[in-house]
């Protein structure tokens, strides 16, 4: 394992992850580098291979229709938390574009399954924060609370493209999450 340093849009460091295998693949907001130790009020802004260190935030790129959906495609991949309301309490399910191709062959199983007239099949999964095991008719309210999660993030993309101009501050959570009740 190794570990990689994530950078938003900007080419700011937003925290530190784990390449548990060169198969896995690194992606390109990840750098192999380590930041520099920053004091607080300090970014580490990763510029032409190398960190520079800036007390001044660095300004959203301005907002574009590739930034929209970047920014949704951040969002999606931010996963949600399921509560299985029994002993495996509250799981973390992932949603990066890797999780996804796993959520076909589970939804599979799931539709066979539950087409089959059963709905207490179990199958194991791994979550984000760790294995379960899942029943045909429990993946498929994963699915109903998923679809919750990234419907809004979807519909709020869309809003935000056919704004002209796009606003420059798209990125801010005022824009992508619903208002409340």
């Amino acid at each position: 394992m190794r570990s990689l340093y994530i950078i938003d849009e900007r080419g700011v460091y937003t925290g530190e992850t784990t390449l548990i295998s060169d198969k896995e693949g690194r992606k390109l907001n990840q750098i192999p580098i380590a930041p520099p130790t920053l004091q607080p009020g300090e970014f580490a802004v990763w510029k032409e291979g190398i960190w520079e260190v800036t007390s001044a935030e660095p300004a959203s790129p301005p907002g574009t229709i590739d930034g929209v959906i970047a920014e949704r495609k951040r969002r999606l991949a931010e996963g949600f938390n399921y509560d299985f309301s029994d002993a495996r309490g509250i799981h973390h399910i992932g949603t990066t574009e890797r999780d996804m191709d796993g959520w076909d062959e589970v939804t599979t199983w799931s539709n066979a399954q539950l087409a089959l007239g059963n709905q207490t099949a179990t199958m194991p999964i791994v979550t984000d924060t760790g294995a379960t095991q899942v029943t045909a008719i429990e993946w498929q309210h994963i699915l109903v609370e998923a679809a919750e999660f990234r419907q809004p993030l979807w519909m709020a993309s869309f809003a935000l493209q056919a704004m002209d101009p796009i606003p420059d501050n798209y990125q801010d959570d005022s824009w992508w999450l619903p208002p409340e009740p």
